[in-house]
């Protein structure tokens, strides 16, 4: 069956042959993409969970700061080293405030919300990292089952042609079009068909990352916050 359909490639039309190198090429680039992606993101997640169990021991910012060092496929280690550089800007409008009386804002809670907001930046960033090239799979998905079927039309074309032009429908006169047809329906499909589950699995793997990370933002800006009351 192989060497069948392996022959049924060789002997297509040009036409078929071109839209057959173009789905080869996608499916090599889509499953590049989707083995690497894959290790990506299940290093990024093996880190999350290696360091939520640290954070959960560690005592004070400096040991958060710790369990996060060496981090950096996931958002973890740049979103602690965010927080560490806000709360030494939290320290200092501190000192300002003890020194000024009559500053009119609560420095804890404005360094609270550039926190959150500069976490929140950073697991976008680091997020649109971890997507990148997954568009791609979408890509795939789309365009796959539309040359396909430019092919099937184009093969079906080539029969009625064939048809015309030698006045007879007999089988030997309508099978080189309708294998092409064929042959080009199933290489769409077959490129499509991993590529959109490829895309759906990496894609709700990055978003889970995303929740986490927005997660411990949170916790961890509650943390900064009730902490920095007492300094």
């Amino acid at each position: 069956m192989r060497k069948d359909l392996l022959d049924k490639i060789i002997h297509a039309s040009w036409e078929a042959q071109l839209i057959l190198i173009t789905l080869a090429i996608f499916s090599v680039v889509s499953w590049a993409i989707m083995g690497s992606k894959f290790r990506l993101l299940r290093r990024a997640i093996a880190e999350i969970d290696m360091f939520m169990e640290r954070f959960r021991k560690a005592r004070d910012l400096e040991q958060i700061q710790e369990a996060a060092r060496d981090m950096d496929v996931s958002p973890i280690g740049i979103m602690v080293s965010t927080a560490v550089r806000e709360v030494h800007q939290l320290r200092k409008l501190i000192a300002a405030r003890a020194a000024d009386s009559g500053l009119g804002f609560d420095p804890t809670v404005m360094m609270r919300d550039n926190l959150l907001m500069s976490m929140e930046r950073v697991i976008s960033d680091r997020a649109a990292e971890l997507r990148k090239y997954i568009v791609f799979l979408a890509t795939c998905t789309t365009i796959s089952p539309f040359l396909g079927l430019l092919g099937t039309v184009w093969g079906i074309m080539i029969s009625f042609l064939d048809i015309a032009t030698k006045g007879s429908a007999n089988i030997a006169v309508v099978a080189p079009g309708i294998a092409d047809a064929l042959t080009t329906t199933v290489a769409g499909l077959f490129v499509a068909i991993p590529a959109v589950v490829g895309y759906n699995y990496l894609n709700s793997r990055v978003k889970m990352i995303v929740e986490r990370c927005n997660n411990f933002a949170l916790e961890l800006a509650g943390i900064i916050y009730k902490s920095s009351l007492n300094l």
